[in-house]
């Protein structure tokens, strides 16, 4: 069974942690998998064993004229996210992970080249798949609603979490060696994320402006470069207290992650818009607390093993973070309910699962 990956976004969080834990799986029998990826990552020594490359942007006219040509005749091509190709390709079969239907529900935050593109693309990756994967109930009957198809053209799997490798204790050499390098203070919270708008890092900041919270915050992910950076930003430059109780990372080495978790009082995600949402999940793995909003697909995956608070409400928030902070009994429930819930998902489910669609989608 021939299978190609359009593997061009394994540097990017979220797909490309999906990508980079399905890569493995899917390339034992009955696969023989070639990938598609960008030089980048050819040059980041991941290891790639057969692979063409494919440099045109994401999301750009360009691609759609230089991916189908380095897609080789295969029997499955699978897609994991909704740029699919749109010109004919050499794959008998296709099939696309959709992992949220954020471009359709949240238009009024783009411009409308970005609807025009969403609007299509969703569209032709719904119409020319022979198989619609996603990340959870919530995604899909966003997807169903927006794109106004049958649930049961729509499958959820599960993304899963590395538990052995988030759970791992660091050592407190290790942990120092981090703190130092990314000049942390001893404790803090944690935001985990690209800062997009719908990360509503703006609600995190309402708390702190609200409310006196002593721990500073840590905010690790991508602060430049994105098409859509949340304004909130300027705040913190504008506000002498934010500047002083904020810390910002940029992206840090995936093996530096767990770390962060560890030393954290708590992660804070109050998203406004998740399809599945790894960062709780990784922090219960690694035994911080989560607080979480109850919107999206939040509560289907975190269960009862995060503090739950309203993604609008800034001193529900606060409070929740003065809880953690200062009820020891509290946070370790959190703690232990934690490591519960997410020993519930794993990559081995994950890839079991694509596996046996794959071979469904080949075999039909």
């Amino acid at each position: 069974m021939h299978l190609c990956i359009d593997a061009r976004m394994l540097s990017c969080s979220g797909i490309g942690t999906v990508v980079k834990n399905l890569i493995p799986p899917l390339s034992t029998a009955p696969f023989t998998t070639q990938l598609i990826v960008h030089s980048n990552d050819l040059e980041k020594g991941l290891q790639i064993s057969s692979h063409k490359v494919c440099n045109a942007p994401i999301y750009s006219i360009q691609e759609q004229f230089a991916l189908p040509k380095q897609i080789p005749s295969c029997d499955l091509f699978w897609s994991p996210h909704y740029n699919v190709p749109i010109f004919p390709i050499r794959a008998k079969k296709r099939i696309v992970t959709i992992h949220d239907a954020y471009h359709l529900a949240f238009q009024h935050l783009l411009g409308w080249k970005e609807k025009l593109y969403a609007n299509m693309m969703f569209r032709q990756a719904a119409c020319r798949s022979d198989a619609i994967l996603t990340d959870s109930q919530f995604s899909k009957e966003e997807i169903c609603r927006l794109l106004s198809i049958s649930p049961d053209l729509v499958r959820v799997i599960y993304p899963g979490v590395d538990f052995d490798r988030f759970s791992r204790k660091a050592s407190p050499e290790a942990l120092k060696l981090v703190q130092k390098k990314y000049a942390l203070p001893n404790s803090f919270f944690l935001f985990v994320g690209n800062v997009k708008p719908h990360k509503n890092l703006k609600l995190i900041l309402d708390a702190y402006q609200q409310i006196p919270i002593d721990i500073p915050l840590v905010i690790l992910g991508k602060t430049s470069g994105l098409r859509k950076l949340d304004p909130s930003m300027q705040r913190i430059e504008c506000d002498p207290l934010l500047r002083e109780r904020t810390y910002f990372t940029g992206e840090v080495l995936d093996e530096e992650l767990p770390a962060f978790y560890q030393m954290a009082t708590s992660l804070v995600f109050p998203s406004l818009y998740e399809g599945f949402g790894l960062p709780p999940l990784e922090a219960m793995a690694a035994g911080c607390p989560a607080i979480v909003s109850s919107r999206a697909s939040l509560p289907e995956v975190c269960g009862n093993a995060a503090h739950f608070i309203d993604a609008n409400d800034a001193i529900e928030l606060g409070e929740a973070m003065g809880k953690i902070a200062g009820d020891a009994v509290y946070r370790k429930e959190l703690q232990e309910k934690g490591k519960v819930r997410a020993q519930q998902f794993s990559w081995g489910k994950t890839a079991s699962q694509y596996r046996d669609v794959f071979r469904e989608i080949h075999f039909r």
